[in-house]
């Protein structure tokens, strides 16, 4: 009896228990989602509560419901344990251990700052992957700003972006909102009016609309697959349910009376086709046969967006609307069978490695596949939601399911893009979208072969080229193979590393870091942790060498590089690798009839370098200290030498290519022997670890320049445009110019036969009161023209024979000579050059421009002279000083002259002053430049604004001024707009009387300029003086930020005289120091060290300074108390901050030297407490420092009581952005890796940004 009433308890518990048994469902975790695993646990244990599930089944739910990837990752995390044996909780947290992984937040902030919104994406979905992103960042206090910043710069619609901006937010959810309102607003009103937007699609088009379709069912062949189509919808939105009507036509699937989604064969695969969704005996591709009796249905998959609207491709002479059809909207039905019609243009595409044929169609503007196409090429896929509308050709709109990103290859090259996908049967669609990212790639006559060429569709979008050949094809499957070739990144040269050979008596040199201008610290920080990131840099905390970087802008990207000029290249022995002759190069390259050519991506970049040489080439920045490349440098003379010998032991074995560093020549004598020749060439460049950049590259070219010279089958050519310079030269106007040709003619007068008898009539113009050009002179100068482009004059390329360069630039253009010093000393001409001046260099100052002929004569004639030595010839002496490699670069590293001295760095080179008279051979070529056609139309079509003249608006936009102002001012003061006139008009600013500093004065936006400085009119110096000394900051750091943006002369005087003359800075002048004791050392990174002390009473308060040793940044906190616990207060505060720091240093006073201070510091993690020496407080003189400026700033500004925090907060303003005279730094760059936003305000471009800030309400 007993056993029975246990057993029957037990069972009453067991059903209980059941009874108690909860089932309900919850999505699975997607380790690719933008869910976090915490998120998705604290979501479970909250719908289990909510569920009131027993605590111990919590564990089983979870391993039901969390699916089969988290199930997987447990057995692997626990393993050997069984997931049985697991609590809730230790599941939860082996699987939280195992997905959370640690991340890099400088490489999460580069990808943070490549957040840009996508085009099919919502203000609100942008904002999300927006915070997902940040969180790994680490931005701290600045995460608001952050996000807003990069809201602002990556929305898409440029309306939002210039609103937002406009109203200035204060908070990220404030520029939000405003985004989001716009977006909402043009929503709705593209809803009431019915207008399409720009990526609305419209599938087929027709020649005329028919007003009623009485009898459908004859030409009709494709029925609804979903009921909820548009245009199943009546215009009061009232429908029925399917399953009680009929459906409005048969299946095409099957020819059966039902619908569509009902239909047997929904899934099926047809035999004739191999498609999806229909019988083989229901085919659609046997209705595409020619009679009299029956209508020829043809699949036009054209589409296009509204503004193609009327714009017919085929003539077709009745369309059927298929307004309940939605598989039929692209089908069209001709009642003249007869007519010929194009076929539609397919072309085969690799998405993601899955070949998949599709129909070019330039009237649509997405790619796009149906969904049974895409289950089969991708069936893992995960569509991600667009907000894309498409409209079928009877105004109802429907929506497509989505799109994916996938990887496109066409003919070697692999795009990531978008393909949309469809919920209906459609043929796949090749897009213009597509089409842009491979144009360059697509020809026109290997789609259409139809002789009348009007009526073809893509006339105006591919190119009309020779139908592909089987050695095209050959070539686009030889790009296909080695398609990871190609790269915009640099690759890695397989080989031991380049080593470097010090000279006997070498010295390492270590130099300081050069300032970046303030506007570009940002930028320039951001390269380096992307580079840092990459792997191409390292950052590294002690190094005997150290070279100064120097920046090139490029449009709106930097290109960090090395200056070597006068640390490393003095010190190492150059490697003498013989460069190739171009006579040896051509030898082989003789009766080949097919080149190519390739473009190695960073060449240099891809050479791996040893230890010793990466600490060799250690750069110095101001804003990450010591980093050191872990590949070659361009700039250090050793590697164009070691380059050119490990490329040509990549090439050895090759007879069909050849290179001059990185340019590879590939030469064949048929079409055969290329491609053999190619796939040979880059079998050895993969094999090697090196890519190539596919934009610079040229494949089966008849013709080809190379060195200087234009290769074909029938040899070697000269180019023309070496005396174009000389043979297109105007006829000289008056008596100043014709003595300018005289002078070139002169210079090479030992070549000339009977040169004063041939100038003569030309000489005896010069005799004349009045200019006038006679016949005579009109024949001896023609005649003179023709003996300087001779071989007479002109002697070929010898590589044995010393090069020179003689460069000369006029207010008009630019001209060099490229020569050789012949054995008896004579120099004659190899080739002549010249070019005309645009409208934004001929304002550069005549410094610039010399520098500027330097560079474009080094480019023009490179081919000559890289990787040999040569001399450049100048007349202007600043220039042979500072393009002279021994000489470091200028300070300020992006004026022109040091981004010119930068380039040619690269070059072995030595530059020689040579007097105007000497000089006239260049010196004719820039006072009568000839520019070719291509230069003009670049010239047509360049920007009037450079990269520094971009650089300079920013400066401007420092001062409490605008460039508006400045400029009016400048020009209405009579010494300044003189000078202005004179640049504008070319004149040399020397030659004019204009001498030091003046001489030296450019023009940008109306404004002068001197390098990075601008030049402030005397109206506007007085207003200024005072906003430099409105904080009483001192006279070092006064002329520290006036040196860093404005100019005029006697600046330094000027801001001495008003700080000495300020009586509030002389009533609280302090005594010098008598004298200086021990340094303490200097801090490895900020808030390191910090130095603490209490300043007054002042007006009753206490104030306590903290001074961070590394970045001089200083904290004041205003306090009632000095007791030790209030101190603990404050510090607890900062540290939670700024951190812990690892040392603290203060005096001897009661509040320091307590037990509970120093009990406190060692709770917070503090390792050293220093304490002054008694008697000596200037051993904790950072902190006495601080207390004196702060005091004296106090007085100096006659704080009140109730002004005391607003004058400690302008003084903080002023201090923290002020270059310390210590560190040559602001604090706030050192503290907080940015200058802070303070006054000086920035500029506003318009009136209406100058009014003063209002409340508006929308």
């Amino acid at each position: 009896m007993a056993k029975l009433m246990t057993a029957v308890q037990n069972l009453a518990q067991l059903q209980a228990r059941t009874h108690k048994q909860v089932d309900f469902t919850f999505d699975e975790f997607k380790p690719n989602g933008e869910e976090k695993i915490s998120s998705y646990f604290e979501r479970f244990t909250l719908q289990l509560k909510l569920r009131k599930v027993p605590q111990d089944s919590w564990a089983d739910n979870l391993r039901v419901h969390m699916g089969s990837e988290l199930n997987n990752a447990l057995r692997e995390v626990i393993f050997p344990d069984p997931p049985e044996k697991k609590t809730y909780e230790e599941i939860v947290k082996h699987l939280t251990e195992f997905y959370t992984q640690t991340r890099n937040k400088y490489s999460e902030a580069i990808k943070f700052r490549l957040f840009i919104q996508n085009s099919d994406e919502t203000i609100s979905a942008y904002v999300r992957r927006l915070k997902v992103g940040a969180q790994y960042c680490e931005f701290g206090d600045f995460l608001d700003y952050s996000l807003t910043v990069q809201f602002i710069h990556g929305v898409k619609e440029d309306q939002i972006r210039d609103t937002i901006v406009l109203k200035k937010p204060e908070k990220f959810v404030d520029a939000v909102k405003i985004a989001t309102d716009i977006e909402t607003t043009k929503l709705a009103s593209h809803d009431m009016k019915f207008k399409k937007e720009e990526n609305v699609n419209k599938f087929a088009h027709a020649s005329r609309p028919r007003k009623s379709c009485p009898s459908r069912s004859r030409h009709q062949s494709r029925s609804t697959s979903r009921s909820s189509a548009p245009w199943h919808r009546s215009r009061s939105n009232s429908r029925q349910n399917e399953s009680q009507i009929a459906p409005p036509s048969r299946c095409f699937g099957c020819n059966g009376l039902h619908w569509r989604k009902d239909c047997k064969f929904l899934n099926a695969q047809c035999s004739k086709c191999s498609k999806f969704g229909h019988a083989s005996e229901h085919c659609r591709q046997s209705r595409f046969l020619p009679g009299p009796s029956r209508s020829r249905t043809h699949r036009n998959t054209t589409h296009q967006t509204a503004e193609d609207d009327g714009c017919d491709f085929y003539d077709y002479s009745t369309v059927t609307y298929f307004h309940d059809v939605e598989d039929a909207i692209n089908e069209v039905t001709e009642s003249a069978p007869n007519i010929k019609r194009p076929p539609p243009a397919m072309i085969t595409v690799l998405i993601n490695n899955c070949p998949i044929k599709m129909e070019l169609d330039t009237g649509g503007v997405c790619s796009m596949v149906n969904q049974n196409v895409l289950r089969q090429i991708l069936p893992k896929a995960e569509i991600l939601p667009s907000t894309r509308t498409f409209v079928s050709y009877t105004k109802d709109k429907f929506n497509c399911l989505g799109y994916v990103i996938v990887d496109v290859t066409l003919r070697g090259r692999t795009r990531s893009l978008n393909l949309y996908v469809t919920p209906f049967e459609t043929d796949s669609i090749f897009g213009r979208e597509w089409i842009a990212e491979f144009s360059d790639l697509l020809t026109f006559d290997e789609f259409f072969k139809v002789a009348d060429s009007s009526k073809m569709p893509l006339k105006s979008i591919l190119k009309p080229t020779a139908t592909p050949t089987p050695s095209k094809i050959r070539l686009e499957s030889i790009l296909s193979k080695f398609k990871d070739l190609f790269s915009d990144s640099a690759g890695l040269l397989v080989g031991p590393p380049a080593d470097v050979k010090f000279r006997e008596d070498f010295k390492p040199v270590f130099a300081s870091a050069r300032q970046i201008p303030f506007a570009l610290r940002e930028q320039y920080a951001a390269e380096i942790d992307k580079k840092i990131a990459s792997g191409l840099y390292r950052q590294v905390s002690a190094s005997q060498w150290a070279s100064p970087t120097h920046i090139v802008m490029k449009g709106s990207k930097m290109r960090i590089t090395g200056d070597y000029k006068s640390t490393l290249n003095p010190q190492i022995v150059v490697d003498e690798f013989p460069i190739p002759r171009v006579q040896e190069l051509f030898h082989k390259i003789r009766g080949a009839t097919k080149f190519s050519r390739l473009d190695i991506t960073d060449a240099y970049m891809s050479l791996p370098c040893s230890e010793k040489f990466c600490e060799a080439m250690t750069l110095n920045t101001c804003t990450h200290g010591l980093i050191q490349p872990t590949r070659a440098q361009y700039g250090v003379a050793s590697i164009p030498a070691i380059w050119q010998q490990r490329m040509e032991l990549v090439l050895r074995g090759l007879n069909c290519a050849v290179n001059f560093f990185d340019d590879i020549l590939v030469f064949a004598n048929s079409e055969e022997q290329m491609l053999d020749a190619l796939y040979q060439t880059f079998t050895q460049l993969h094999q090697a670890g090196l890519k190539l950049r596919s934009s610079k590259c040229e494949f089966m070219m008849d013709r080809i320049e190379f060195l200087g010279h234009t290769i074909d089958s029938s040899g070697l050519h000269c180019q023309d445009k070496h005396v174009d310079a000389i043979v297109k030269t105007s006829v000289p106007q008056n008596a100043t110019e014709l003595r300018t040709f005289l002078g070139k003619v002169t210079y090479y007068h030992s070549f000339i036969p009977n040169l004063s008898t041939v100038t003569a009539p030309l000489r005896h113009l010069l005799t004349l009161s009045k200019f006038h050009w006679t016949t005579e002179a009109k024949k001896a100068y023609n005649f003179l023209k023709t003996e300087l482009s001779s071989d007479r004059v002109l002697t070929p390329y010898n590589p044995r024979l010393p090069l020179v360069l003689a460069t000369d630039a006029s207010p008009v253009g630019l001209g060099c000579v490229l020569s050789h010093i012949m054995e008896d000393g004579s120099e004659r001409p190899i080739a002549f050059a010249s070019k005309s001046l645009n409208e934004t260099e001929k304002r550069y100052p005549q410094i610039d421009r010399e520098a500027l002929a330097i560079v474009w004569g080094v480019k023009r004639f490179f081919q000559y002279l890289y990787g040999r030595k040569f001399i450049i010839f100048t007349d202007n002496k600043p220039i042979s000083h500072i393009f002279n490699p021994k000489t470091p670069l200028p300070q300020f590293t992006l004026s022109r002259c040091a981004n010119y001295a930068a380039y040619l760095s690269n070059f072995n080179y030595d530059v020689k002053f040579k007097s105007s008279s000497q000089n006239s051979n260049a010196d004719f070529l820039s006072r009568f430049p000839v520019n070719s056609s291509s230069a003009k139309r670049r010239e047509a079509t360049s920007s009037e604004r450079d990269d520094f003249d971009e650089f300079v608006q920013l400066q401007i936009e420092q001062t409490p001024l605008t460039a508006v102002d400045i400029a009016k001012a400048t020009k209405a003061d009579s010494h300044l707009s003189a000078i202005m006139t004179a640049l504008l008009d070319g004149r040399d600013l020397k030659l004019e009387g204009y001498n030091g500093r003046e001489a030296e004065y450019s023009i940008s936006e109306g404004c002068l300029m001197l390098g990075p400085r601008v030049v402030i009119p005397p109206k506007f110096r007085a207003q200024l003086l005072e906003e430099l000394h409105v904080a009483h900051i001192g006279i070092v750091k006064m002329k520290g930020l006036a040196r860093s943006l404005i100019y005029w002369p006697r600046i330094d005087e000027d801001i001495e005289t008003m700080a000495k003359s300020c009586t509030a800075c002389l009533k609280n002048a302090k005594m010098p120091a008598k004298f200086r004791s021990h340094h303490w050392e200097y801090p490895s990174a900020p808030w390191d060290r910090i130095h603490i002390d209490y300043a007054g009473p002042i007006h009753g308060k206490q104030l306590l300074i903290v001074v961070d040793a590394y970045s001089k940044w200083m904290s004041v906190t205003v306090t009632s108390s000095t007791t030790t616990t209030a101190t603990c207060d404050i510090l607890e505060g900062l540290f939670s901050q700024y951190g812990v720091p690892t040392v603290v240093v203060s005096d001897n006073a009661p509040q320091f030297s307590s037990e509970n201070f120093k009990t406190f510091l060692r709770s917070q993690g503090v390792r050293f407490h220093k304490t002054s020496a008694v008697y000596h407080p200037s051993t904790n003189g950072q902190a006495e420092r601080g207390v004196q400026t702060l005091k004296q700033a106090l007085k100096t500004s006659e704080a009140t009581p109730s002004k005391m925090q607003h004058c400690i907060n302008e003084f903080l303003q002023q201090y923290h952005k002020a270059p310390h005279q210590t560190t040559g730094q602001p604090p706030s760059l050192l503290f907080l890796g940015r200058i802070i936003r303070s006054r000086p305000p920035q500029a506003k471009s318009t009136t209406e940004d100058d009014r003063a800030p209002t409340d508006q309400q929308f």
